[in-house]
């Protein structure tokens, strides 16, 4: 059901999502016997039709599953942006939650996909339209929609797998971070937003390098958290549980997206 100006609230919290396969999300399929199940919907909450195609109510496995996904807008599917708002509804119950979804698998925070130029999160590449520039195109959409009064109070970042390695990469991941705050600043106009990322995971089973690797991502992200003026945080997700028969081991199943999104929605409100 399309939103109209009207059945959106001044007082609207915009809360935009960009990332990898993680927030597709692989996991997170849906049916009538599901939980959540396809169709369902959560009170006073909405869903952006990216490329400026409008806001409307979010519908679980209807809308959650948003392009440029590389399955189909169709493909009945949802990630952390459904538990993030229904943890929402208990904290800020008299506003409306707006989101906003960009994502697409195996897509970095510094180099591009399968030598795509466009294919990036780099917030440094500006001599084409990419992955990073079309969400915030449609930032700016969505603002307008929502009209005076809303705010803006997360960004939520679920791009890491793709930036393991090497770990002498991890300065540019932290630059790109910052850069992508420094402009999301300039469009919502203000500075006290969250931006939430999980902490790279790590598991037991991990071989040594690996587990170097993460740690190195882990420092670079506990340096920006150091950084108070950023308004960065984290989120550990370590005990999660992968999809079964993923054979990447990285995608997390159902239940552990919604807790996934609660987590976010946790520790952006935390004072």
């Amino acid at each position: 059901m399309p939103a109209t100006l009207t059945s959106v609230s001044a007082r609207a919290l915009i809360a935009l999502w960009i990332g990898q396969s993680n927030l597709g999300a692989q996991g997170g399929l849906t049916g009538p016997e599901t939980v959540p199940a396809r169709g369902e919907k959560i009170a006073r909450t909405f869903m952006f039709r990216n490329y400026g195609s409008g806001l409307e109510e979010l519908v679980i496995g209807e809308n959650t599953a948003q392009l440029p996904y590389e399955i189909d807008v169709n493909d009945h599917r949802f990630g952390p942006e459904v538990g993030f708002s229904q943890r929402d509804r208990t904290i800020n119950a008299g506003k409306d939650r707006l989101n906003l979804k960009h994502s697409l698998g195996g897509t970095s925070l510094v180099t591009n996909k399968d030598g795509d130029p466009k294919l990036t999160w780099n917030p440094f590449v500006t001599d084409v339209q990419t992955l990073w520039i079309d969400a915030l195109d449609d930032l700016r959409n969505l603002i307008e929609i929502a009209g005076p009064g809303a705010y803006f109070d997360t960004l939520a970042i679920l791009s890491q797998e793709a930036d393991r390695t090497p770990t002498s990469g991890h300065p540019a991941v932290a630059r790109s971070i910052r850069e992508m705050i420094r402009q999301v600043r300039g469009i919502v106009g203000h500075d006290q937003f969250r931006t939430v990322m999980p902490l790279l995971r790590q598991k037991d089973t991990d071989p040594p390098e690996m587990v170097d690797e993460t740690n190195s991502y882990r420092a670079m992200q506990a340096d920006l958290v150091s950084d108070s003026p950023l308004n960065f945080r984290t989120y550990n997700i370590d005990d999660l549980t992968i999809l079964e028969g993923d054979s990447q081991g990285v995608h997390l199943d159902g239940p552990s997206l919604i807790t996934s999104g609660q987590r976010a929605h946790q520790t952006s409100m935390a004072d």
